[in-house]
């Protein structure tokens, strides 16, 4: 099954499994959603950003599925970037305006929670640390502010938030029909994306741990206690022996090779790192701005990208750091960085 009422792509991916693209206002314009079908009803699999078009695309899913509002059981959340959450809350509200006659819960894992609580819940005080974050960077202060006013843009699309909260651990199972998902935890894009995995068909929903043909954003954020790069790099080692027939992520289209494509994102941060590097030529200083011009072309890219390409450039600069490859300094209110 492939349906298209715009703005709502509806694929039936495997049994039981129906991707829902929803759009997005950015260059990488969707995201993927899924409803997972069970003996007591739907999962939904992330929510969208709250736009006015993902909204209208979840109404015509119900629609066009023929789904009543008491009929989804559960929404579990991969990771709380706003774009897989933004409309969890939304959810909530307007299947009980559709007369859904109980709560409808919401799951994450226990790290998602702690940033939903630590950055969603305080725009306020994220804008200002986000600022003071890209100005370490090197960012002109004027420039930094604006780049932190689109992360504030892009959360006012997640309100409202959801309620009925509650958290999943790795290692959980959930039964739907007769797939029975266990639920797996990786970090590096977020500090604890959940996957599902069904063991007996080897299908996996990877949400953004993995994407095919781009990569999954590994960036070094305000509020981080360390970078995350260690961490994915170890998550996908870790991933290597799981058995993959195919994964749905939450960008773009199915991943037949799980092995190859896990092979591929670890040659390109290896070779991520080597530019990274290499940007910081003998006998200068750098810092994490003019590193990240010389990686991603930082002038060329909107606001909304230059945030994530600053992120992305101190998480590969931090792991150099913590392999002795190059050393920090501070001057004047700045992190620059030598080659040890």
């Amino acid at each position: 099954m492939k349906r298209v009422v715009e703005p709502v792509r509806l694929t039936e991916m495997a049994t039981g499994i129906v991707q829902v693209r929803l759009p997005l206002p950015f260059r990488l314009d969707h995201v993927n959603c899924y409803l997972l079908r069970g003996d007591n009803g739907w999962t939904v699999l992330d929510t969208g950003l709250n736009t006015s078009l993902a909204r209208r695309g979840w109404e015509l899913a119900f629609a066009e599925l023929g789904l009543g509002p008491d009929e989804i059981e559960r929404i579990v959340l991969s990771h709380v970037h706003p774009d897989h959450f933004g409309l969890a809350g939304w959810l909530q509200v307007w299947l009980a305006e559709q007369g859904r006659t109980t709560p409808l819960p919401v799951l994450m894992s226990a790290p998602e929670y702690e940033v939903f609580t630590d950055v969603w819940e305080q725009p306020e005080q994220q804008l200002e640390r986000m600022t003071a974050y890209f100005v370490r960077g090197g960012m002109p202060v004027a420039m930094a502010r604006d780049v932190s006013e689109e992360t504030g843009r892009t959360g006012q699309r997640t309100w409202p938030h959801p309620a009925h909260i509650g958290v999943i651990y790795p290692g959980a199972e959930l039964d739907l029909g007769w797939r029975r998902f266990r639920v797996l935890q990786g970090s590096g894009h977020s500090p604890g994306l959940l996957m599902l995995h069904d063991e007996a068909s080897g299908e996996l929903l990877c949400s953004d741990h993995m994407l095919i043909k781009i990569t999954p954003h590994i960036g070094f954020w305000p509020g981080m206690a360390d970078e995350p790069l260690t961490g994915y790099l170890a998550s996908l080692r870790q991933l290597q022996s799981l058995p993959v027939s195919v994964a749905y992520p939450g960008h773009r289209d199915p991943i037949p090779d799980w092995p190859g494509r896990l092979g591929e994102l670890l040659a390109h941060h290896a070779a991520r790192l080597e530019a990274t590097y290499e940007a910081v030529p003998a006998g200068t200083a750098q810092n994490v701005a003019q590193i990240a011009t010389t990686v991603f072309r930082l002038g060329d890219l909107n606001p909304h990208e230059m945030r994530f390409a600053m992120a992305e450039t101190w998480s590969h600069i931090v792991w150099l750091v913590k392999a002795g490859r190059l050393v920090e300094h501070e001057v004047a209110g700045v992190a620059e960085y030598r080659r040890a």
